[in-house]
């Protein structure tokens, strides 16, 4: 063997040594990047992000249209959204999102039927429609293998459970079961890995989240308002891309410290519940703009607590303070202060120096009069509201 080939063998087992080295380092995954599969479709789904309320529009395509609402009709204009009559004329490849209102049940029946024939399905709403656990099992089995399908709505559709089979809808990201009857999830759901969007407001009977919630690693949004929940399990610190967190009017007496850990959120509204002690924890929310724990039973707050520097909406009303939560002083950029409902019957004078606020909320009858003339006169800029 002369010298040449030597080189060329010598290159050749390095390439092998570096190629083999690059497959041990690869971690295994159990989740294809979302533009490795299909990459030649091009999804019709179209969520605007809503500033006002730090969650994406996942209604938007299903919005009914206004003046025909108004009329006590309802149509739809998004253009590649399919009403429950329109879809017997037209081609199956040419279905992508699907709505069926009240009234419509005869048509889903159809369409479960032939689920099968509708490859580029990408969204189904389901509204008012009450459907039993067998169709809602044929919906889930027809719905498995579709590439690009990541929107379900079941709204107001009677459910009773959810079967654990909705696990394999690997693909999901926003489900929307809000006004059911369920009372739990299965176990099995926190295997939706790409879920981002869960929605379950007003299911008044629900009282219990999967203990692995945390493995749902892509929630950003989780609603359930109305519900009978009375806390989080602490492995929601595992959900690091939860954005919005809405659990109004429930039964919840506890804020995990783990809430701490989900420091990408941008709004909490856990107003109208049970809740006594705020966590120190919650002072790791950097990113927080709106918090709502007006109707509870919190007496104090943290000194943590002024670490959140970009609340602009602050809701503490209705609770049971009976001095100034002096931690709010520390909130540079909170713009509307609700304060109203409580027992202290004195302000700090610097509560006018908040840099941003222009709205304070407070009860009338309760606060000492001078101090609301100190604070008028230190920033006369400043709505000092009366409420009770």
């Amino acid at each position: 063997m002369n010298y040449t080939s030597n080189i060329v063998l010598l290159l050749i087992l390095m390439l092998n040594s570096c190629t083999n080295a690059q497959e041990k380092e690869t971690p295994e995954t159990t989740i294809p990047p979302a533009e490795t599969v299909q990459n030649t479709f091009k999804s019709k789904l179209f969520e605007k992000w809503n500033a006002n309320k730090n969650e994406r529009d996942v209604y938007f395509e299903f919005t009914p249209e206004k003046e025909a609402f108004m009329r006590g009709e309802i149509s739809y204009s998004y253009p590649f959204l399919s009403s429950a009559k329109e879809i017997q004329d037209k081609a199956k490849k040419e279905i992508y999102l699907v709505v069926f209102d009240k009234g419509e049940g005869v048509y889903f029946q159809n369409f479960l039927d032939n689920i099968a024939a509708y490859d580029y399905l990408e969204a189904i709403n389901v509204n008012n429609i009450n459907l039993t656990s067998s169709q809602v099992e044929t919906l889930i089995n027809g719905l498995m293998n579709k590439a690009y399908f990541k929107k379900l709505i079941l709204k107001d559709c009677g459910l009773q459970s959810l079967p654990p089979s909705i696990s394999k809808l690997s693909q999901l990201e926003t489900l929307v079961l809000s006004f059911n009857q369920l009372s739990s999830l299965p176990n099995e759901f926190t295997n939706l890995k790409r879920l981002k969007y869960l929605e379950l407001r007003n299911n008044t009977s629900f009282n219990r989240l999967p203990e692995q919630l945390g493995d749902l690693s892509s929630l950003e949004y989780l609603g359930l308002a109305g519900s009978k929940i009375t806390s989080f399990p602490t492995s929601i610190n595992g959900c690091k891309n939860l954005m919005k967190l809405v659990a109004n009017s429930s039964q919840l007496m506890t804020i995990p410290k783990e809430i701490g850990d989900c420091t990408w959120l941008l709004d909490v509204n856990l107003g109208y519940n049970k809740i006594e002690i705020i966590p120190k924890e919650i002072g790791n929310l950097s990113r927080l703009t709106r918090l709502d724990l007006s109707g509870n039973k919190i007496e104090n707050l943290p000194e943590e607590f002024s670490k959140l520097k970009n609340i602009k909406f602050c809701v503490l009303s209705h609770n049971n303070f009976k001095t100034f939560p002096t931690a709010v002083l520390g909130l540079d950029k909170v713009m509307n202060l609700w304060l109203h409902g409580n027992n202290f019957t004195t302000i700090p004078v610097a509560v006018a120096n908040l840099p941003s606020i222009t709205h304070l909320l407070i009860n009338e009858e309760k606060i000492n009069p001078s101090d609301i003339v100190e604070i008028k006169k230190k920033n006369p800029n400043l709505r000092v509201i009366h409420e009770k």
